[in-house]
């Protein structure tokens, strides 16, 4: 219950486990036999409207109208079957704006249904640094613009003892962006003893064109193995490894971890060791840096003292070193270091407080471009910063929260600032919010200033009817994007939607002339969806 600040369990939990969830403590719902009545579901759309790219010489308008189907088969009762012809996610909200100020790529998430659906099946390897398989690398290319979908076909649940997921998606070539390929991916894993588990996955990418550009390969596999060991009623001992293969690159191309974990009421330990050989390439996976070993400890103690006021202090710390894996003749050693000191507190009403400090290293070998025009030099650098975080009730009407940070950048120096929050009116039928992060860079290179501004408002005008918009502006990229969605829906996830996109240059934006050179793109669509349920 939000706005009192409590959770409901119907088997009895303890108070320090509201940050330490254990799930063996929930209890066992046993002989209800129920019955699905409902074994196919079959769900077409029709969509129609038009998309302006103002960046393409020639056409830059197009109309679309298109149609699809998707299809959902229970084989057993925990065995589904789920298939999509000519997939479209046009009511799916755009990706948050990020800036970039790191030499690794970035992480977005996922945030198609039909890949979320079930996404936990096919999960392998380290959340958001090595994952084996990333549902993104299907029907996205590198900018976020989508790549058609022509068919899908996935099969998840249990089988007897095990767990199975079967994945398998072609995709259309787009000239001059990506061939057709077509994906697979499966996953098998069996449950033993207490909270263990064994599974193995394999991940493929394979190019259907009968054209390939000459930096293209024609394949990619992933092959990789786990197994998770549950001891006592706290403590796990968590392993994988995996390998991938691609043409040309036969030697260090694999990867593997060992964790072991501790998580009871007060006390959180995590220990683990990370490789990533220099040409490990899971090509439909994640993978942030490669050539790297990765040695980790983290630990936190949660306190929950007795008082109206203050629920749970939690001090914790994380410490992360990168030593490189060279090829002959490059440098070795530590590449990079992390350190994590962090005091936080939560209260009564669901409120945060807390300070931290943070100290890195990072050891360049070759310039590095941070920003447009601004190169650092190679060199050793150890620099740190103070951050204080704060967060307000989230069941207030107005609500906020955000972090201050300042300290030094390589060999400048950096302040950030990072605040979000919003306003509810009649209840959650109105929400107004909004996001902000500027950071202020000082370098020996050059200075400069970055800003991400986001801005939502949600109006449900019943509980099957809603109006969305989000308004985001990046100073990296120089732009607005604009996603307003409107959705009138007859179940949880069909019904009329109608999308518009926009992307929208702010270099001479106050100059009337210039309207058509600012606007990057824009896009219109309809979109309706119905379920027939068998």
């Amino acid at each position: 219950m939000r706005r009192r600040n409590e959770q409901s369990f119907w088997s009895p939990m303890s108070r320090a486990f509201e940050f330490n969830y254990q799930i063996e403590l929930a209890g066992r719902l046993e002989g209800l036999d129920l019955e699905s009545h409902h074994n196919l579901r079959l769900q077409p759309y029709v969509l129609g409207g038009f998309k302006q790219d103002y960046m393409l010489a020639d056409n830059p308008t197009r109309a679309q109208h298109t149609g699809g189907l998707d299809v959902k088969y229970n084989l057993t009762s925990s065995l589904t079957m789920d298939a999509t012809f000519n997939t479209d996610f046009a009511q799916v909200e755009v990706d948050e704006e990020q800036i970039n100020l790191t030499r690794f790529d970035l992480f977005f998430p996922e945030k198609r249904p039909f890949f979320l659906e079930n996404s936990g099946t096919f999960e392998f390897g380290s959340p958001r640094e090595v994952e084996i398989f990333f549902s993104r690398r299907i029907g996205i290319d590198e900018t976020g613009e989508q790549i058609p979908i022509d068919a899908g076909l996935r099969l998840t649940g249990k089988a007897g003892k095990y767990d199975l997921g079967l994945l398998n998606m072609q995709t259309r070539k787009v000239k001059g962006v990506a061939p057709a390929n077509n994906f697979g991916v499966f996953r098998l894993s069996r449950e033993f003893g207490t909270r263990s588990s064994v599974g193995i996955i394999g991940v493929s990418r394979q190019s259907t064109s009968s054209r390939l550009g000459l930096d293209r390969v024609p394949f990619n596999r992933t092959l990789g193995a786990d197994l998770n060991f549950g001891f006592g009623k706290y403590a796990n001992f968590f392993n994988y490894f995996a390998k991938s293969i691609t043409p040309g690159r036969n030697s260090s191309n694999q990867a593997g971890s060992t964790l072991f974990g501790y998580d009871d009421q007060h006390h959180r330990i995590d220990l683990s060791y990370l490789e990533v050989g220099r040409n490990f390439n899971p090509e439909v996976g994640f993978v942030n840096r490669v050539g790297f070993r990765k040695p980790s400890f983290g630990y936190r103690r949660t306190f929950t003292p007795e008082g109206k006021r203050l629920r749970a202090i939690f001090p914790h710390f994380q410490w992360n070193r990168w030593y490189t894996i060279a090829a002959e003749g490059q440098p070795r050693g530590k590449e990079s270091g992390f350190e994590h000191y962090h005091l936080d507190t939560r209260w009564q009403n669901g409120s945060t407080l807390g300070i931290a400090w943070n100290r890195n290293f990072e050891r360049l070998d070759k310039p590095f471009e941070v920003y447009p025009g601004i190169n650092i030099r190679p060199g050793a650098y150890h620099y740190s910063e103070m951050v204080a975080n704060f967060g307000s009730d989230p069941s207030a009407n107005l609500f906020a929260s955000g972090n201050v940070a300042v300290g030094n950048f390589y060999a400048g120096t950096i302040r950030t600032i990072n605040v979000n929050g919003g306003y509810r009116i009649g209840g959650y039928r109105y929400t107004l919010a909004a996001s902000y992060i500027r950071n202020f860079i000082h370098l020996p290179e050059g200075n400069f200033d970055t800003d991400l501004l986001g801005y939502r408002f949600n109006w449900s005008f019943t509980p099957k009817s809603y109006f969305q918009s989000f308004i985001q502006y990046n100073s990296r990229t120089q732009d607005v994007g604009i996603n307003v969605r409107l959705g009138l829906l007859s179940t949880s996830s069909t019904g009329l939607f109608i999308v518009y996109n926009s992307r929208v240059a702010t270099v001479d934006f106050l100059d009337p002339h210039e309207v058509e050179r600012r606007t990057l793109s824009r896009a219109l669509f309809v979109k309706f969806n119905y379920l027939f349920d068998f």
